[in-house]
Protein backbone atom coordinates (compact mmCIF):
# COMPACT_ATOMS: atom_id res chain seq x y z
CA UNK A 1 0.00 0.00 0.00
CA UNK A 2 1.45 3.39 -0.86
CA UNK A 3 2.16 6.67 1.14
CA UNK A 4 -1.17 7.94 -0.23
CA UNK A 5 -3.36 5.01 0.17
CA UNK A 6 -2.44 5.11 3.92
CA UNK A 7 -3.28 8.40 4.48
CA UNK A 8 -6.17 8.13 2.65
CA UNK A 9 -7.22 5.26 4.38
CA UNK A 10 -6.12 6.59 8.06
CA UNK A 11 -8.47 9.83 7.44
CA UNK A 12 -11.46 8.14 6.41
CA UNK A 13 -10.86 5.77 9.58
CA UNK A 14 -10.39 8.94 11.37
CA UNK A 15 -13.83 10.78 9.77
CA UNK A 16 -15.76 7.65 10.26
CA UNK A 17 -14.71 7.69 14.45
CA UNK A 18 -15.41 11.30 14.55
CA UNK A 19 -18.99 10.74 13.01
CA UNK A 20 -20.25 8.27 14.85
CA UNK A 21 -18.95 9.78 18.32
CA UNK A 22 -21.11 12.98 17.05
CA UNK A 23 -23.72 10.40 16.56
CA UNK A 24 -23.64 8.98 19.88
CA UNK A 25 -23.19 12.00 21.66
CA UNK A 26 -19.51 11.60 22.76
CA UNK A 27 -16.66 13.48 22.80
CA UNK A 28 -13.51 11.35 21.75
CA UNK A 29 -10.29 11.80 23.93
CA UNK A 30 -12.02 14.35 26.19
CA UNK A 31 -12.17 16.93 23.10
CA UNK A 32 -14.78 19.11 22.30
CA UNK A 33 -16.42 18.14 19.17
CA UNK A 34 -15.56 21.59 17.57
CA UNK A 35 -11.82 20.96 19.12
CA UNK A 36 -11.87 17.29 17.21
CA UNK A 37 -12.91 18.72 14.17
CA UNK A 38 -10.28 21.52 14.28
CA UNK A 39 -7.45 18.75 15.01
CA UNK A 40 -8.67 16.34 12.24
CA UNK A 41 -9.25 19.32 9.54
CA UNK A 42 -5.50 20.00 10.59
CA UNK A 43 -4.11 16.64 10.25
CA UNK A 44 -5.82 15.87 6.99
CA UNK A 45 -4.80 19.40 5.76
CA UNK A 46 -0.96 18.45 6.70
CA UNK A 47 -1.84 14.82 5.15
CA UNK A 48 -2.75 16.26 1.74
CA UNK A 49 0.23 18.83 1.53
CA UNK A 50 2.93 15.25 1.86
CA UNK A 51 -0.06 13.89 -0.65
CA UNK A 52 0.61 16.82 -3.09
CA UNK A 53 4.16 16.85 -2.46
CA UNK A 54 4.18 12.89 -3.32
CA UNK A 55 2.12 13.08 -6.08
CA UNK A 56 4.81 16.02 -7.37
CA UNK A 57 7.29 13.88 -7.10
CA UNK A 58 5.97 11.25 -8.99
CA UNK A 59 4.73 13.90 -12.11
CA UNK A 60 8.77 14.31 -12.28
CA UNK A 61 9.57 11.07 -12.75
CA UNK A 62 6.76 10.58 -15.51
CA UNK A 63 7.85 13.13 -17.02
CA UNK A 64 11.49 12.18 -16.82
CA UNK A 65 10.38 8.56 -18.04
CA UNK A 66 8.78 10.39 -20.98
CA UNK A 67 11.55 12.56 -22.09
CA UNK A 68 14.04 8.69 -21.96
CA UNK A 69 11.64 6.84 -24.30
CA UNK A 70 11.45 9.23 -27.17
CA UNK A 71 13.37 8.52 -29.79
CA UNK A 72 16.73 10.60 -29.59
CA UNK A 73 17.44 13.18 -32.59
CA UNK A 74 20.94 12.85 -34.76
CA UNK A 75 22.38 14.40 -37.01
CA UNK A 76 22.35 12.29 -40.67
CA UNK A 77 25.58 11.34 -41.07
CA UNK A 78 25.64 9.52 -37.44
CA UNK A 79 22.32 7.77 -38.56
CA UNK A 80 24.53 6.66 -41.30
CA UNK A 81 26.91 5.57 -39.64
CA UNK A 82 24.68 3.35 -37.36
CA UNK A 83 22.79 1.76 -39.56
CA UNK A 84 25.84 0.57 -41.46
CA UNK A 85 27.23 -0.50 -38.42
CA UNK A 86 24.40 -2.32 -37.24
CA UNK A 87 24.31 -3.86 -40.78
CA UNK A 88 27.85 -4.66 -40.06
CA UNK A 89 27.75 -5.83 -36.29
CA UNK A 90 24.14 -6.88 -35.66
CA UNK A 91 25.21 -8.65 -32.29
CA UNK A 92 27.46 -6.75 -29.63
CA UNK A 93 27.32 -3.90 -32.15
CA UNK A 94 27.04 -0.85 -30.18
CA UNK A 95 30.46 -1.07 -28.46
CA UNK A 96 32.00 -2.16 -31.57
CA UNK A 97 30.53 1.19 -32.86
CA UNK A 98 31.26 3.52 -30.70
CA UNK A 99 35.01 1.60 -30.07
CA UNK A 100 36.02 2.22 -33.31
CA UNK A 101 34.65 6.03 -33.59
CA UNK A 102 36.48 6.55 -30.42
CA UNK A 103 40.27 4.94 -31.37
CA UNK A 104 39.88 6.94 -34.27
CA UNK A 105 39.10 4.41 -37.33
CA UNK A 106 35.93 6.14 -38.78
CA UNK A 107 35.74 10.10 -39.97
CA UNK A 108 36.63 12.91 -37.66
CA UNK A 109 33.75 13.95 -37.99
CA UNK A 110 32.61 10.83 -36.43
CA UNK A 111 34.77 10.50 -33.47
CA UNK A 112 34.32 14.48 -32.74
CA UNK A 113 30.71 13.92 -32.72
CA UNK A 114 31.17 10.38 -30.39
CA UNK A 115 33.31 12.03 -27.91
CA UNK A 116 30.57 14.67 -27.04
CA UNK A 117 27.71 12.15 -27.65
CA UNK A 118 28.01 8.58 -26.66
CA UNK A 119 25.06 8.15 -24.53
CA UNK A 120 23.12 9.80 -27.15
CA UNK A 121 24.33 7.31 -29.56
CA UNK A 122 23.28 4.03 -27.16
CA UNK A 123 20.04 5.30 -26.72
CA UNK A 124 19.76 6.18 -30.26
CA UNK A 125 21.14 2.53 -31.35
CA UNK A 126 18.63 0.76 -28.86
CA UNK A 127 15.90 2.94 -28.74
CA UNK A 128 15.95 4.16 -32.22
CA UNK A 129 16.10 8.21 -33.51
CA UNK A 130 15.17 10.57 -35.94
CA UNK A 131 17.72 12.06 -38.12
CA UNK A 132 18.50 16.14 -37.13
CA UNK A 133 17.00 18.32 -40.37
CA UNK A 134 19.85 20.09 -41.41
CA UNK A 135 20.24 24.07 -41.17
CA UNK A 136 19.62 25.06 -44.66
CA UNK A 137 21.07 28.67 -46.35
CA UNK A 138 19.89 31.69 -48.63
CA UNK A 139 22.85 32.66 -50.73
CA UNK A 140 22.07 36.45 -51.85
CA UNK A 141 23.49 37.57 -54.85
CA UNK A 142 26.24 39.88 -53.96
CA UNK A 143 26.62 43.67 -55.09
CA UNK A 144 22.75 44.36 -56.14
CA UNK A 145 20.70 47.64 -55.32
CA UNK A 146 17.74 46.03 -54.36
CA UNK A 147 18.95 43.06 -52.22
CA UNK A 148 16.56 40.82 -53.47
CA UNK A 149 18.37 38.07 -55.79
CA UNK A 150 19.40 35.07 -54.50
CA UNK A 151 21.17 32.09 -55.89
CA UNK A 152 18.94 29.23 -56.88
CA UNK A 153 18.73 25.66 -58.33
CA UNK A 154 17.23 26.09 -61.95
CA UNK A 155 15.07 22.57 -62.59
CA UNK A 156 18.53 20.77 -64.29
CA UNK A 157 19.39 21.48 -60.61
CA UNK A 158 22.23 23.59 -61.91
CA UNK A 159 22.96 26.96 -59.97
CA UNK A 160 21.04 30.18 -61.44
CA UNK A 161 19.83 33.03 -59.59
CA UNK A 162 16.04 34.37 -59.18
CA UNK A 163 13.81 36.72 -57.70
CA UNK A 164 10.74 34.79 -56.05
CA UNK A 165 9.77 32.58 -52.88
CA UNK A 166 12.37 32.26 -50.61
CA UNK A 167 10.06 29.77 -48.94
CA UNK A 168 10.54 27.50 -52.38
CA UNK A 169 13.12 24.79 -51.56
CA UNK A 170 15.26 25.89 -54.60
CA UNK A 171 16.75 28.69 -52.99
CA UNK A 172 18.16 26.87 -50.21
CA UNK A 173 21.44 25.46 -49.91
CA UNK A 174 22.84 22.75 -47.29
CA UNK A 175 26.34 24.27 -45.69
CA UNK A 176 28.16 21.53 -48.13
CA UNK A 177 26.52 22.81 -50.59
CA UNK A 178 27.42 26.76 -49.50
CA UNK A 179 30.77 25.15 -49.23
CA UNK A 180 30.86 23.56 -52.92
CA UNK A 181 29.21 25.90 -55.26
CA UNK A 182 30.42 28.99 -53.20
CA UNK A 183 33.67 28.75 -51.68
CA UNK A 184 34.82 32.40 -51.71
CA UNK A 185 32.00 33.70 -50.45
CA UNK A 186 30.62 30.86 -47.40
CA UNK A 187 30.38 33.72 -44.85
CA UNK A 188 27.66 36.01 -46.81
CA UNK A 189 24.76 32.69 -46.33
CA UNK A 190 21.73 33.55 -44.69
CA UNK A 191 19.91 30.79 -42.26
CA UNK A 192 16.77 29.83 -43.83
CA UNK A 193 14.19 30.04 -41.26
CA UNK A 194 10.47 29.35 -41.07
CA UNK A 195 9.68 32.69 -40.71
CA UNK A 196 11.52 34.61 -43.37
CA UNK A 197 9.78 35.17 -46.88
Amino acid sequence: MSKVEEKIKKNKFIVERNEQAIKNGMSLVGKTDLEMCIEMRLEFIDDLKEINAEQEELQKKADKYDELSKPVEIPQFVAEYLDERKEEYPVGGLGAAVTSALDGKESPEIRKWMNNNTEIFARAWLDGYTVQQEQLYYMPVLYQKNKTLYYCFDRNGEITFGQGNLKSDKYKFTKEQIEQHFPEITDRAIEAKEEQV
